[in-house]
């Protein structure tokens, strides 16, 4: 018997193999996690270029109420008339569409007495590969906005 044991400890073949079945699963959950983050960030980002891009047609025209559906399809999906979603699962009703002003009785900014900004908001539920829920983040939801100044 402690020949079979002195023989399996010296023994070397195979080590290779073991270390890469224990650490293998290590390393692909770390590579799925990079991608999945990955994945969030660049759909983060789709939206926020989305938003920002329908604030600042809204922010240039004569009437903005007017042209908010516009704002939401160019937001959307790129174009006024609408087509296919830049981020899947993102349609224009998912955004709101906001006015505010801000008062510039000290004439700190060019303009009148009141500054009027137009805002472009999203809520939107990240699908991805699941691994954020599956590791215990809980759904993840991402929300922007962009604000841009009424020019007309």
């Amino acid at each position: 018997m402690r020949r079979l044991i002195r023989r399996l400890i010296g023994d070397r073949r195979g080590v290779a193999a073991t270390e890469a079945a224990l650490l293998a699963p290590v390393f692909l959950a770390i590579g799925f996690g990079c991608a999945d983050a990955g994945g969030l960030l660049l759909e983060r980002h789709r939206i926020k270029v989305g938003l920002a891009l329908g604030a600042r047609m809204l922010a240039r025209a004569p009437v903005p109420s007017a042209m908010e559906s516009t704002a939401k399809n160019i937001a959307v999906t790129g174009r006024p008339s609408g087509g296919a979603s830049r981020v899947q699962g993102w349609t224009t009703n998912d955004l709101v569409v906001s006015y505010r002003f801000v008062a510039n009785s000290g004439g700190a900014y060019v303009g009148g007495a009141n500054i009027r900004i137009v805002r472009l908001e999203t809520t939107k539920d990240y699908e991805g590969l699941g691994l954020l829920n599956f590791v215990g983040v809980g759904a993840t939801t991402i929300r922007a906005w962009h604000e841009e100044r009424w020019t007309g």
